[in-house]
């Protein structure tokens, strides 16, 4: 799940300087508020994390807590893929 976390740091690095000294600090960062992404930016996260790891972010997934910080973003990506092996359906 390493790559995970690498992966949608790296996603966010390229809008721009993520603050924070640590990696917990960087994950922490709520990316709206500073602000890295706009609302087309969220339109294109969703996009490339969805298609990336064939997953899908629920209407209660975006309203979350975790939702509004990187970190919390790679907890859902990592939920959304466990809970994905876990189904015999597969990802709905």
């Amino acid at each position: 799940m390493e790559d995970i976390k690498n992966n949608v740091i790296s996603f966010f690095q390229a809008k721009g300087e993520i603050p924070g000294e640590t990696e917990t600090e960087r994950l922490a960062c709520a990316y709206l508020e500073v602000p890295l992404i706009d609302s087309m930016g969220i339109i294109e996260m969703i996009i490339e994390f969805e298609e990336q790891w064939q997953i899908h972010f629920s209407p209660q997934h975006m309203q979350s807590p975790e939702f509004r910080t990187i970190g919390g973003i790679v907890e859902l990506i990592e939920n959304l893929i466990k809970e994905q092996l876990s189904s015999p359906e597969g990802a709905h």
